[in-house]
This record gives C-alpha cells, structure tokens and sequence, in this order.
C-alpha cells in the first residue's frame, strides 16, 4: 500500500526545502517516491537542479518530482466536466429521453 506524506503550512517556512530532502532520503534508502509540488512559485527544478514541470520527471534512481499548477489542474478539470455534463444534456440526449 502506498505511503503518502504532506508537508502543509503557511508560506516560507520550508516545505519544499524539507519535502524534497525527505524524499531525496527515502530514494536513497530504495523507497520508489514521487515528489509532487503545487506550489506556484515551481521551485522544485532549483531545489533539485533538474527541469521538473507538469509531467513526471526522473530525478535520480527512484526518485521522480512533478509540480503541478493548481490553477491550471483546476481550470482543466471544469472543462472536463463541463464538456460532459453538456454532451449528456445536450438537446439531442434529452429528446431521446422523451
């Protein structure tokens, strides 16, 4: 079963700096991780010195990091969902109901 672990608080005390070593110290040990940032700032490619973006990247053996950008991820989502609901509610849809 799958571990997951969140590293959560207000701005600038160290979440990304402590996320990335602990998952840089679980690959070491073995452990397959994914680290996975929404921070908007992205400064997992300068903490990592990697090119990390919104696909998963390797970083090191056992280690992949991707940063997500929430608003986008968000925005996607709604387009989504919006493209199903108006397909099932579409004129066509409803009259086959009838």
């Amino acid at each position: 079963m799958p571990k997951v672990f969140l590293f959560a608080g207000k701005g600038g005390v160290g979440k990304t700096t402590l996320s990335s070593s602990f998952a840089l110290r679980l690959a070491e040990r073995g452990i397959k991780t994914l680290l996975i940032s929404t921070d908007p700032a992205h400064s997992l490619s300068d903490i990592l010195g990697t090119q990390v973006g919104a696909s998963p990247v390797e970083v090191t053996r056992n280690l992949s990091a991707v940063e997500i950008d929430p608003q986008e991820a968000v925005d996607s989502y709604i387009k989504r969902t919006l493209r199903v609901v108006e397909r099932t509610f579409s004129p066509e849809s409803v009259q086959h109901i009838r």
